[in-house]
Protein backbone atom coordinates (compact mmCIF):
# COMPACT_ATOMS: atom_id res chain seq x y z
CA UNK A 1 0.00 0.00 0.00
CA UNK A 2 2.84 2.53 1.15
CA UNK A 3 4.73 1.26 -2.33
CA UNK A 4 1.38 2.65 -4.31
CA UNK A 5 0.74 5.68 -2.28
CA UNK A 6 4.32 6.77 -3.02
CA UNK A 7 4.45 6.10 -7.26
CA UNK A 8 1.06 8.23 -7.16
CA UNK A 9 2.64 10.79 -5.32
CA UNK A 10 5.56 10.57 -7.31
CA UNK A 11 2.78 11.20 -10.63
CA UNK A 12 0.96 13.59 -9.45
CA UNK A 13 3.99 15.80 -8.47
CA UNK A 14 5.98 14.96 -11.53
CA UNK A 15 2.66 16.31 -13.56
CA UNK A 16 2.10 19.17 -11.65
CA UNK A 17 5.42 20.20 -12.09
CA UNK A 18 5.99 19.61 -15.50
CA UNK A 19 2.61 21.27 -15.61
CA UNK A 20 3.15 24.73 -13.68
CA UNK A 21 6.75 24.84 -15.48
CA UNK A 22 8.67 23.63 -12.55
CA UNK A 23 11.94 25.72 -12.30
CA UNK A 24 14.94 24.53 -9.94
CA UNK A 25 17.03 27.31 -8.52
CA UNK A 26 19.48 27.83 -5.11
CA UNK A 27 21.96 25.36 -4.41
CA UNK A 28 22.32 21.79 -5.41
CA UNK A 29 22.51 19.27 -3.07
CA UNK A 30 24.32 15.67 -2.73
CA UNK A 31 24.35 13.20 0.52
CA UNK A 32 27.26 10.33 0.39
CA UNK A 33 27.50 7.38 2.79
CA UNK A 34 31.18 7.55 3.58
CA UNK A 35 33.83 5.73 5.30
CA UNK A 36 35.30 8.26 7.39
CA UNK A 37 33.44 11.61 7.61
CA UNK A 38 36.69 13.69 9.26
CA UNK A 39 39.21 12.81 5.66
CA UNK A 40 36.29 13.05 3.21
CA UNK A 41 34.87 16.36 4.71
CA UNK A 42 38.26 17.95 4.99
CA UNK A 43 38.66 16.59 1.33
CA UNK A 44 34.95 18.70 0.25
CA UNK A 45 36.10 21.55 2.20
CA UNK A 46 39.56 22.07 0.43
CA UNK A 47 38.79 21.44 -3.04
CA UNK A 48 35.14 23.40 -3.20
CA UNK A 49 35.90 25.98 -0.45
CA UNK A 50 33.22 24.52 1.67
CA UNK A 51 32.18 25.36 5.04
CA UNK A 52 31.19 23.59 7.94
CA UNK A 53 27.17 24.25 8.77
CA UNK A 54 25.74 21.38 10.58
CA UNK A 55 27.12 18.61 12.75
CA UNK A 56 25.30 15.45 14.19
CA UNK A 57 26.49 12.55 16.21
CA UNK A 58 23.74 9.97 17.35
CA UNK A 59 25.71 7.20 19.15
CA UNK A 60 22.52 5.04 18.99
CA UNK A 61 23.25 3.68 15.52
CA UNK A 62 26.60 5.74 15.42
CA UNK A 63 25.48 7.97 12.99
CA UNK A 64 28.16 10.78 11.88
CA UNK A 65 26.98 13.80 9.96
CA UNK A 66 28.83 17.11 8.31
CA UNK A 67 26.70 18.95 5.97
CA UNK A 68 28.89 21.26 4.33
CA UNK A 69 28.74 24.44 1.93
CA UNK A 70 29.69 26.66 -0.35
CA UNK A 71 27.81 29.28 -2.41
CA UNK A 72 26.85 26.79 -5.16
CA UNK A 73 26.70 23.28 -3.39
CA UNK A 74 25.39 21.55 -0.27
CA UNK A 75 27.02 18.53 0.55
CA UNK A 76 26.13 16.05 3.31
CA UNK A 77 28.24 13.33 4.41
CA UNK A 78 26.98 10.83 6.71
CA UNK A 79 29.60 8.03 8.31
CA UNK A 80 27.53 5.07 10.11
CA UNK A 81 27.19 1.13 10.96
CA UNK A 82 26.05 -0.78 8.63
CA UNK A 83 27.12 0.47 5.36
CA UNK A 84 29.06 -1.03 2.93
CA UNK A 85 31.71 -0.18 0.58
CA UNK A 86 32.33 -1.58 -2.91
CA UNK A 87 34.74 -3.70 -1.95
CA UNK A 88 32.95 -5.08 0.85
CA UNK A 89 30.01 -6.07 -1.86
CA UNK A 90 33.14 -7.46 -4.17
CA UNK A 91 32.59 -4.70 -6.71
CA UNK A 92 35.97 -3.36 -7.88
CA UNK A 93 36.65 0.44 -7.57
CA UNK A 94 35.95 1.34 -10.77
CA UNK A 95 33.03 -0.65 -11.55
CA UNK A 96 30.37 1.32 -9.12
CA UNK A 97 28.02 1.83 -11.98
CA UNK A 98 27.39 -1.80 -11.56
CA UNK A 99 25.54 -1.19 -8.20
CA UNK A 100 21.96 0.14 -8.66
CA UNK A 101 21.67 3.73 -7.59
CA UNK A 102 23.47 7.31 -8.10
CA UNK A 103 26.62 6.87 -10.67
CA UNK A 104 27.97 10.20 -10.32
CA UNK A 105 26.86 13.89 -9.48
CA UNK A 106 27.85 16.89 -11.42
CA UNK A 107 27.85 20.22 -12.30
CA UNK A 108 28.44 23.39 -14.88
CA UNK A 109 31.23 25.71 -14.76
CA UNK A 110 31.61 29.15 -17.27
CA UNK A 111 35.10 27.88 -18.23
CA UNK A 112 36.09 24.45 -18.32
CA UNK A 113 39.91 24.87 -18.93
CA UNK A 114 40.04 26.91 -15.82
CA UNK A 115 38.10 24.66 -13.74
CA UNK A 116 40.69 21.83 -14.95
CA UNK A 117 43.52 23.67 -13.76
CA UNK A 118 42.16 24.52 -10.42
CA UNK A 119 41.35 20.77 -9.89
CA UNK A 120 45.03 19.58 -10.85
CA UNK A 121 46.51 22.12 -8.85
CA UNK A 122 44.62 20.78 -5.99
CA UNK A 123 46.06 17.10 -6.76
CA UNK A 124 42.06 16.31 -7.40
CA UNK A 125 42.34 12.62 -9.21
CA UNK A 126 40.64 12.84 -12.72
CA UNK A 127 38.98 9.89 -13.47
CA UNK A 128 38.47 10.83 -17.06
CA UNK A 129 40.57 13.82 -19.01
CA UNK A 130 38.18 16.10 -20.91
CA UNK A 131 36.23 14.98 -23.61
CA UNK A 132 33.68 16.19 -25.61
CA UNK A 133 29.91 15.03 -25.74
CA UNK A 134 28.30 16.45 -28.63
CA UNK A 135 24.89 14.83 -28.40
CA UNK A 136 24.78 16.49 -25.10
CA UNK A 137 26.84 19.91 -26.19
CA UNK A 138 29.15 19.58 -23.64
CA UNK A 139 32.59 19.24 -23.22
CA UNK A 140 33.40 17.52 -19.18
CA UNK A 141 35.70 15.74 -17.40
CA UNK A 142 35.25 13.28 -14.27
CA UNK A 143 36.75 13.49 -10.80
CA UNK A 144 36.52 11.03 -8.08
CA UNK A 145 36.62 11.89 -4.57
CA UNK A 146 38.23 9.65 -1.88
CA UNK A 147 35.91 7.50 -1.89
CA UNK A 148 35.70 6.67 -5.19
CA UNK A 149 32.30 8.92 -5.77
CA UNK A 150 32.28 10.09 -9.66
CA UNK A 151 32.07 13.98 -9.93
CA UNK A 152 31.12 15.47 -14.00
CA UNK A 153 32.08 18.91 -14.36
CA UNK A 154 30.54 19.81 -17.51
CA UNK A 155 30.73 23.52 -19.93
CA UNK A 156 28.22 24.10 -22.27
CA UNK A 157 29.10 24.05 -25.76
Amino acid sequence: MKKIYIAVLILFVSHFASAQGLTITGKQFFALTVSNVDSTSRWYEQTFSMKLVKEVKLKDNNLYVRILTNDFLLVELLQMDGTKSLRDCSIPKGDGHLMRGLVKIGFYVPDLIVAEKYFRSMKVKFRYDPFDDKEMKVRAFLLEDPNGNLIQVMQSL
